[in-house]
């Protein structure tokens, strides 16, 4: 199940590349109102970092979100933002066995909080999240980029698709 989840992973982060490579460098890096100012490689940035730091934590069995990076090359330089998600991609290729790992993270609290969670938890979470940032990011390309063609689900997500599928005909 845990290579499932992982295969389902680069097919998220592949659509994401491939609605970056469609976009030009300025609209990439552009502020956006819609979104408070921010731009749609911060967007990418977010989500590719924190399978990046998801992918740390199998190596140390530890995972810190709050630890990611926050690289300016990712979120301005498309060509540096699909190098590493290929890398990525590279290393989710390779995840067969689920893992116990510790999830660390301030939440609010005054000291770091630690809970037990597993790889295929985690990359439930990222999928998930990918999925809330690509909704965000159609938006987006429906209103500033309208030449972006994103696949029919892009940002829908799967429980949604199903329900819309089942539904359609009722």
């Amino acid at each position: 199940m845990v290579a499932k989840l992982a295969n389902i992973s680069i097919q998220l982060l592949g659509q994401i590349a491939q609605m970056s490579q469609q976009l030009n460098a300025d609209h990439y890096s552009e502020p956006l109102p819609l979104l408070s100012g921010n731009t749609i490689g911060k967007h990418v940035r977010h989500v590719y970092e924190l399978f990046y730091e998801m992918l740390q934590g199998v190596e140390n069995d530890r995972v810190n979100y709050d630890a990611r990076k926050r690289s300016l090359l990712i979120e301005e330089d498309i060509a540096f933002s699909n190098s590493f998600v290929e890398d990525l991609c590279k290393k989710l290729e390779l995840i067969s066995n689920d893992k116990n790992l510790i999830l660390s993270g301030n939440y609010g609290a005054h000291a770091d909080v630690n809970l037990n969670t597993t790889l295929g938890r985690e990359l439930a979470y990222n999928i998930e999240h990918a999925i809330h940032h690509m909704a965000i990011l159609q938006i987006c390309m429906k209103h500033y980029f309208a030449y972006v063609q994103l696949p029919e689900n892009f940002g829908v997500a799967f429980s949604t698709q199903k329900f819309l599928k089942e539904n359609v005909h009722a």
